[in-house]
């Protein structure tokens, strides 16, 4: 690196990003389409501290205040009826 500062929006040779001047990245929760679902639980072998089959039948979501990204990436490559995808939540300050 030559000492000056990166221009905005260009990545460092680390591979870090420059931050973004709007602010943090929204938080992200993985969300099922329930009407897709065929509940083979394949999403729950690969995350299960995520994904689970619920009482009333159906893959439920954990709440939980930050998710494993690498792993539910890989539920969401990996599910057969491609039910599951990430959803932008609000945060509160």
């Amino acid at each position: 690196m030559t000492g000056r500062p990166p221009k905005e929006g260009v990545a460092l040779r680390t591979g870090a990003a420059i931050a973004d001047p709007a602010g943090p990245p929204a938080k992200r929760r993985p969300d099922i389409d329930l009407s897709q679902c065929s509940k083979c639980q394949g999403c729950e072998a690969l995350c299960p501290e995520v994904f689970c089959l619920g009482p009333g039948g159906y893959m439920e979501v954990a709440d939980r205040d930050e998710y494993p990204e690498a792993a539910i990436d890989e539920a969401i490559a990996k599910c057969p009826e491609d039910c599951l995808t990430w959803l932008n939540t609000e945060t509160t300050t």
